[in-house]
């Protein structure tokens, strides 16, 4: 199973979901949002046209938290 580590001192802390259809795994975190009882601690959002701006920062270490791109 894999447990997160990429790299020696690097590891991946978001979520996999690893089966289908996502529906309902999708339903019961966004409830779990909804209510406040789960944070999603985000660093950087904007347009998907500057992510070459938020991966160079995100390589820097400019900010933590995750990053969403909005489609537009």
């Amino acid at each position: 199973m894999f447990d997160g580590t990429i790299a020696q001192g690097k590891t991946l802390n978001s979520p996999v979901i690893t089966r289908t259809p996502f529906g309902e795994d999708l339903s019961r975190l966004l409830d779990l949002v909804a209510r406040e009882e789960l944070t999603v601690e985000l660093g950087w959002r904007d347009s998907w046209r500057r992510y070459d701006e938020a991966l160079d920062a995100d390589s820097k270490r400019k900010f933590t938290g995750r990053l969403v791109f909005d489609v537009d």
